[in-house]
């Protein structure tokens, strides 16, 4: 609703936000240094690729990707994700909030211009966590789960392109 938005935007204006000084990040005149954190391994990356039941390929983190992963996960705590439609985005991001969560990271702010992509975004993180379950749960069968989502107020923003938030103690 407008007056959530309205109220959003004042607590980030008042600098009341989770990260601090967060409007600071958009000041030319500023110089705000990101913070920095281990770069994710090839190794790692590659866990994420995906197969059919033929064993073919389905999804993979191109090197370009991979790139972009890299560093958007070392420089928080912002990032840019924008590309033409089919590019894997929505893949990407679901790797990214999987990883970033694996990693330590307590909450994730996912904000685009339209709630399709949010919400694509946030299924495939989904189902990352499902295909990691299943992994588990093949090691050790006792493997216990809950329900996505539950016990989460969540607002979607729709303004401008994709925009990924990390808060962890690494950052």
């Amino acid at each position: 609703s407008l007056s959530k938005r309205r109220e959003a935007l004042e607590e980030i204006i008042n600098n009341r936000c989770v990260i601090p000084n967060l409007v600071d990040y958009f000041d030319p005149n500023l110089d705000c240094q990101p913070s920095e954190s281990n770069m994710p391994l090839d190794d790692e990356l590659e866990t994420y690729t995906e197969y059919d039941k033929n064993g073919k390929i389905i999804f993979k983190l191109n090197s370009s990707q991979k790139e972009a992963f890299k560093k958007l996960y070392m420089y928080g705590p912002l990032g840019l994700l924008q590309g033409p439609p089919g590019t894997g985005k929505t893949a990407f991001i679901g790797t990214f909030i999987h990883y970033s969560i694996n990693k330590g990271a307590k909450s994730v702010l996912l904000v685009s211009q339209s709630h399709e992509a949010v919400n694509n975004a946030a299924e495939k993180a989904r189902e990352l966590f499902n295909r990691f379950k299943e992994d588990l749960q093949r090691l050790w069968p006792k493997v216990a789960t809950g329900v996505f989502g539950a016990e989460m107020d969540v607002e979607f923003c729709n303004w401008g392109p994709v925009t990924i938030w990390l808060d962890s103690e690494q950052f």
